[in-house]
């Protein structure tokens, strides 16, 4: 699913052991360099807590992070690339791909595809 300007699609390849990422070219006169981002994201976690106030409960975090990584350079130009997931990222959770102007810049597109 798209969310963004820049259309992103994400793909499972054959055999499901990474992503195909397909970004759009920028429209005619807005081509910028941006650095493409791969996020890895547990769903739901558990946490059992065995101190302080909140002892003896488990808590729930959705959405959670498990990695961060640079996977492309975009200058504007139709990019298509394909990525190796982690090991235990093929098991369980989600991937996003988000665009990002370089320098730390604004965010020109995203998308999210479920692992499973």
């Amino acid at each position: 699913k798209s969310l963004s300007p820049v259309p992103i699609k994400i793909q499972r390849t054959p055999g499901g052991r990474g992503i195909t990422v397909t970004i759009a070219a920028a429209p005619q006169g807005k081509e910028q360099n941006a650095d493409v981002w791969l996020v890895m994201i547990d769903r739901k976690q558990k946490t059992a807590v065995s101190r302080g106030d909140n002892r003896g409960k488990t808590l729930s975090d959705f959405n959670v992070v498990r990695s961060l990584m640079k996977v492309a350079d975009w200058d504007g130009r139709k990019l298509k690339f394909t990525v190796p997931l982690p090991g235990t990222a093929v098991l369980s959770g989600d991937c996003a791909v988000f665009l990002q102007a370089t320098g730390l810049g604004r965010i020109l597109g995203a998308a999210k595809l479920a692992l499973n």
